[in-house]
């Protein structure tokens, strides 16, 4: 007979702050050896214990402006949890639905729906005024003395995240108490010269995160000026019109419906890329003939270990501003042909609203994707960061949308029509290294600020252990890949 053991399946403990409550999550083990450790490392004398109430007042005021107001707007699906950066996104505040909470720069966004995802977000210092989701917090820093930078990154650490992802009620949407996040315990470093450091790092990175956005904006004008290539004509009020024929479908099968002949695409669009393809020394071809054979495809590996040390990416790791690595790792057959390659792009390809990002792979690495990911895969002497380029703009977004099939939330678009996206292809190559420059330097920006921030996050850590952060350390720190701790637990 098995002898049982005599400890306790939980033990009661005494709450740090939160008064009248005992529960199985509140006396989670992880918590409770996070606030351990918290003060041992107060008694140590490294960090000073904070409540986040002493730290920031918590407002949430529904902005003043008129629903003609173009604002910036953020939710939940624009933030990256690897690193808390935004997607940056303008919408009329008529066309914002519930995302009408006002937030300024330098203001932390803390999201109260299912805390363990870790959105949570310093709304950058280009921002004067924007409007966010009802589901954040709006956090206003109450204290001068320490940095907003360093702040919102103690607020992303598995300190807090260990605390709060315990707290939230609720199955089908769990969410975090006002109460419980103002108790949330912070580490405050006693050194303020590391502190100011950290947070010099921080507004560093988000200045050139956040500069790239404008610089894809003026790269996208530049791309069509190069070509020659007018704006996209608007959309007119007429919803839709008919083929005149079944050859002007991309598609081996006839197809006909509203989206698919949306005269953004069919009467317009196709008219102006056809009508610069007919001018000298330019020409229009197919996504396919670029791609090597077989090369655009969706290639699901066979995973070997479910907990193995090769990333696979699905849908929520395409951002269309860098790969997200919060993924699974596991192990699988490296000699198939899934593996991704250097310079393969990636079209998330499945799901209502998550078609259509678009991602390069630029890693020298094994890694693999879902079933949900389209794979393009060029020709050696085509320039990936051209095509990528091309694949942001306007023509080719309008292209994606009415390729988009199916309901009841399992939109999908096929290789097939994928492969059949009409592209620009100049015969000058100038004008096609400009415009891969252009591109590639701001994927570089975009990756140089993300190692930034893990290098201040690292000197946090060597603060907490009491190490030094020498620039012997920056050579392994060459990556934009999270640590493992420092992703999330689902």
């Amino acid at each position: 007979m098995v002898k049982l053991s005599q400890e306790p399946v939980f033990v009661l403990t005494k709450p740090t702050f939160l008064f009248d409550k005992i529960d199985a999550n509140y006396s989670h083990p992880e918590r409770v050896n996070t606030v351990k450790k918290l003060e041992k490392l107060e008694k140590n004398g490294i960090v000073k214990i904070r409540r986040l109430n002493t730290l920031v007042k918590f407002e949430k005021s529904r902005t003043s402006e008129p629903d003609s107001k173009i604002l910036p707007c953020i939710e939940m699906r624009d933030v990256d949890m690897d690193y808390g950066l935004i997607k940056l996104r303008h919408v009329a505040v008529g066309d914002a639905g519930t995302s009408i909470t006002e937030c300024h720069n330098d203001e932390i966004l803390f999201s109260r729906i299912r805390p363990y995802l870790n959105k949570v977000v310093l709304v950058p210092p280009i921002i004067t005024k924007a409007i966010c989701s009802g589901e954040f917090f709006v956090c206003t820093s109450i204290d001068k003395k320490i940095p907003i930078g360093y702040l919102w990154l103690m607020l992303r650490s598995e300190f807090v995240l260990n605390q709060s992802k315990h707290l939230p009620t609720g199955s089908l949407r769990p969410r975090l108490d006002e109460d419980d996040l103002a108790d949330l315990l912070v580490p405050i470093l006693k050194n303020e010269n590391t502190m100011t450091e950290i947070n010099d790092g921080v507004m560093t990175a988000l200045k050139t995160y956040y500069s790239t956005f404008t610089k894809i904006s003026m790269l996208e004008k530049a791309f069509f000026s190069s070509l020659n290539l007018p704006d996209p004509i608007q959309i007119p009020k007429l919803f839709f019109s008919f083929a005149k024929q079944p050859s002007d479908s991309p598609r081996s099968s006839y197809r006909i419906d509203p989206l698919f002949f949306h005269p953004s695409y069919y009467e317009l669009l196709k008219k102006q890329l056809k009508k610069w393809a007919s001018e000298k020394n330019r020409e229009i071809i197919h996504l396919k003939d670029l791609a090597v054979k077989d090369g655009i495809a969706r290639w699901k590996s066979k995973v070997n270990n479910p907990t193995g040390n090769i990333p696979r990416f699905g849908v929520d790791n395409i951002t269309g501003s860098g790969i997200s690595w919060d993924c699974n790792f596991v192990d699988s057959d490296t000699t198939q042909k899934t593996i991704l390659h250097r310079n393969d792009i990636l079209i998330t390809s499945t799901g209502t609203g998550s078609t259509g990002r678009i991602d390069i792979f630029d890693e020298d690495l094994p890694a693999i994707t879902d079933g949900h990911i389209t794979i393009i895969r060029l020709q050696s002497s085509v320039n990936p960061y051209y095509v990528l380029a091309y694949l942001h703009s306007e023509y080719a977004k309008r292209q994606l949308l009415r390729m988009e099939r199916g309901t009841s939330g399992q939109i999908e678009i096929y290789s097939e029509d994928i492969g059949n996206m009409l592209i620009p292809y100049p015969k000058d190559t100038k004008i096609i290294e400009r415009t891969a420059n252009g591109m590639k330097e701001v994927s570089t920006k975009i990756q140089e600020s993300k190692k930034i921030l893990r290098i201040a996050m690292c000197k946090i850590d060597a603060s907490y252990n009491e190490r030094k952060f020498g620039d012997d350390k920056l050579d392994e720190l060459d990556t934009t890949i999270p640590k493992q701790n420092w992703r999330i637990s689902r």
